[in-house]
Parts: structure tokens; C-alpha cells; sequence
């Protein structure tokens, strides 16, 4: 080897040269290899390979008991948001983290895939506010309550976007029904032009105008929240609502609880996917029935 060196047989006393350069270098080691295929940790210093033992795991104890978490500091939350999670805290004697963390998960909901952020120069990597909280506390804790009021104004914006579009879908059933009866008279000249042998181009023209109307003439509802979906139901409305909705759980043992369920194996895997918020997740199946 180019490291050994002429002198590394040289006695120095009662050892070599090389001994004691080996015996220095493990002065400070903790960790030995061990025959048996184990690591020995923790051992003295001094302690070599071959007096190394396995020793039982010792008797468990009891739980420490854990310290009082910090509390959240007012300063720490958006300046327009301040008053009111406050105001509530303060009336239902909650923690104000309680109340602020559902709250800034349904913020950054109704934000979206509307706003993004690159923080490299060079790379098309975005990160958009896409937040996921929960509240743990034991039970009567009100952790209902901070969760209702967290998003209550989503609620509000779910409430007037179907009103709206209740009343879209009203007017707009007059308008389909036009479309339908001119769609079913274009068919019709379309079968008797085939008939007679004759151009189908304009018809056809005319066929595709009145169907793109037809799409566009549909409402759609814009969603703000789903509490219990499918993920098949749930892809269906982020095609609509591309932006995001907030998905909200009163219990998130529940959650869990219907990941294992038969039939909703995959709901786990859409969850982990839809959690960056910027992916793609296509669904191809074949439905019989």
C-alpha cells in the first residue's frame, strides 16, 4: 500500500510505531464492530470489541411528563385575521392556536392553486399555499366548535356560489332545451341530406356550433369545501374547481378509519398525491354494469 510506511514496524518502547497510531486513533470511539454481526454503542472508551455484551433491554418506565407547549403569539397571525380569531378565543375560552389553525388551512383553501411561489431562479418547481392542519386535544375540548368557526367563512362563500348556481341552472334549462330542438333539426337534415346524397360540410359546421354552445350553456357550481367524498366524486369537482376546495373532517380518526375501508384503497395514495397541490392524478378505469 502507497500509506504504509518504512518505519511502521519500528519499536517505540514495548509497542511499534504502527500499534500506537492504531491505539490513538481509537482513543475517542464509541461504537465497535462486534463478530456477531452487531454494533455495541455506548460502551467506554476503553472497552474492546471482545468484552462487548448483549444486555437485556432494561424494565420500561413510566412516561415523562411532557411540558406546557408555548402558546401561540398574537403577533404570529395575519394582521386582518387577528380580531376576529381573537374574539373568538377569548369568548369560548379556547387556546388561540386551536381556532387559528383551521382558519389559515381555509384561507389558503379559497388561495389555492391561484397564487404560486419559485423560489429558484432556474427551476419551474412552485409552491403554492396548500395547508393541512388538524386539532388534537382530548374529548370536550370544543374541538368541534374551533373547527366550525375556523372555516365558517368558506361556508358563507359555499353557500352564495349555490345560490348562484341554482339560479344559472334555471335559466340556462330554457336555453338548453333550444339548443336541444335546433340539435335534433340538424340531425334530421343531416339523415335526409345523407339520404339524397348530398354535402354534409354545412351541416356539420352547424352541428359543431350548436353542441359547443350546448357545453358552455351548462352552469357549473364553483365548490369550496367537500367533508365526505369519494375520491372519484372528489376528481369530478377539481376538474370544475381547478383551484382546490378544502376538505374538511370533524374527526380525523374517521379519515383514517375510511382508508381502511374495503373499496377505498386507493384514498390513501390520492391523499399523499394531493398534498404538494401542484400533480396530475388521472383515473382509468373500466366500469361494467
Amino acid at each position: 500500500s502507497d500509506l504504509y510506511r518504512p518505519k511502521w514496524d519500528d519499536q517505540r518502547g514495548s509497542s511499534s510505531y504502527g500499534q500506537m497510531t492504531i491505539a490513538k486513533a481509537l482513543e475517542g470511539a464509541t461504537e465497535y464492530y462486534s463478530p456477531n454481526g452487531h454494533h455495541a454503542n455506548g460502551g467506554h472508551p476503553d472497552q474492546s470489541p471482545s468484552t462487548v455484551t448483549d444486555q437485556p433491554w432494561p424494565k420500561l418506565g413510566e412516561v415523562p411528563e411532557l411540558s406546557t407547549p408555548p402558546a401561540l403569539l398574537t403577533e404570529m397571525i395575519p394582521a386582518v385575521l387577528r380580531p376576529w380569531l381573537m374574539d373568538i378565543a377569548r369568548h369560548a375560552c379556547l387556546p388561540l392556536d386551536m381556532v387559528t389553525a383551521p382558519a389559515l388551512v381555509a384561507v389558503s383553501s379559497v388561495v389555492g392553486r391561484h397564487l404560486g411561489i419559485r423560489p429558484n431562479r432556474y427551476s419551474n418547481y412552485v409552491a403554492v399555499p396548500n395547508l393541512w392542519g388538524g386539532v388534537i386535544a382530548r374529548p370536550g375540548a370544543m374541538k368541534s366548535y374551533a373547527l366550525e368557526q375556523g372555516i365558517r367563512p368558506v361556508k358563507r362563500l359555499a353557500a352564495t356560489a349555490h345560490e348562484r348556481f341554482q339560479a344559472e341552472q334555471t335559466m340556462a334549462t330554457a336555453s338548453i332545451a333550444v339548443l336541444e330542438a335546433e340539435i335534433d333539426g340538424i340531425k334530421s337534415k343531416m339523415r335526409q341530406a345523407a339520404k339524397n346524397n348530398e354535402s354534409l360540410e354545412t351541416l356539420k359546421g352547424q352541428l359543431g356550433e350548436k353542441l359547443a354552445e350546448m357545453e358552455k350553456a351548462r352552469p357549473s357550481e364553483q365548490r369550496y369545501w367537500v367533508s365526505d367524498a369519494t375520491i372519484e366524486k372528489l376528481q369530478e369537482i377539481l376538474m370544475v374547481n381547478p383551484q382546490g376546495v378544502l376538505v374538511a373532517f370533524d374527526e380525523l380518526a374517521g379519515w383514517f378509519q375510511v382508508m381502511e375501508r374495503a373499496g377505498r384503497e386507493d384514498d390513501r395514495e390520492f391523499s399523499l398525491a394531493a398534498w404538494e397541490g401542484t400533480g396530475d392524478y388521472y383515473v382509468d378505469r373500466i366500469s361494467r354494469g
